[in-house]
């Protein structure tokens, strides 16, 4: 009674993606059927999941969980590897690398997992910088989604031989991570997020006769030439000071002058 589809191309990301776009549940397991994952873990994945968790991970380096696969570099690049998603963007992964992981669909759609080699030429060129595993923790810490670690251990395989090549994958992972870090910053949602206006005047000034100027994320220092470019007449150095307040962002300068940057209500 299960359904099995043929992937259109042979590769580990093809057949995750191609999983997801004919999939109608609302969550999507993974595990390898080679022996490496254990299948009487899967309802633990589950469980996790119905506690609200978006991605759970099936670790093997908790718990007392351990990997029978592992070799003294593997380990070494899953201890490194992880320790680098963690430092990087924030996240209390253990291990970043196993396959063995559950994922709500709605999740993987706003990480945007499917079709990464179509958003970037450097994905296109090389393809190892596309693997789920990796990218997912990456892009899960900097959204801020809910994830968990559950032990699993990771047995011998039953069959097959190990495909990886360390020193292609290994690379293909580090590139991938500092690529993600310099370039995924994903926009909030539209209710956490409101759009930002600058508010231009001085101090004498009445309320009603300041400016206000939507400009999205624009930078401070992008506000300092707003400035200068209208010519307000607002004199002394502007950013000479500044503290965080609750609706954004307050500078003073000269004896006369500020800007704002407030959330729009």
């Amino acid at each position: 009674g299960m359904t099995v589809l043929r992937q259109p191309r042979t590769w580990l990301p093809d057949a995750e993606e191609h999983g997801v776009k004919n999939m109608t549940a609302d969550a999507f397991i993974l595990f390898t059927p080679d022996g490496n994952s254990v299948a009487a873990d899967l309802p633990a994945l589950c469980a996790k999941l119905n506690e609200g968790y978006d991605m759970v991970i099936g670790s093997r380096y908790i718990g007392g969980a351990k990997s029978d696969d592992d070799d003294f570099f593997t380990g070494i690049g899953n201890w490194g590897f992880t320790a680098m998603v963690n430092v990087l963007f924030g996240g209390h992964f253990t291990d970043v690398l196993v396959g063995m992981r559950a994922y709500r669909l709605d999740a993987i759609h706003r990480m945007g997992l499917v079709e990464m080699d179509q958003k970037s030429w450097l994905r296109r060129k090389y393809l190892y910088m596309n693997g789920w595993e990796a990218e997912a923790c990456t892009r899960a810490a900097r959204l801020k989604l809910k994830t968990a670690d559950i032990p699993s251990n990771e047995p011998k395989r039953i069959g097959g031989v190990r495909k990886l090549s360390i020193l292609r994958n290994g690379l293909g992972t580090l590139v991938q991570i500092i690529h993600t870090f310099l370039f995924y910053h994903p926009k909030r949602t539209e209710t956490a997020k409101r759009p930002l206006s600058v508010v231009i005047g001085s101090r004498r000034q009445p309320e009603a006769d300041r400016v206000t100027i939507p400009i999205g994320e624009m930078s401070s220092h992008r506000c300092h030439r707003l400035v200068a470019a209208h010519r307000l007449g607002l004199w002394g150095r502007f950013g000479r000071r500044h503290r965080a307040c609750d609706h954004g962002l307050l500078m003073s300068g000269g004896a006369n002058a500020r800007i704002i940057l407030s959330r729009q209500p």
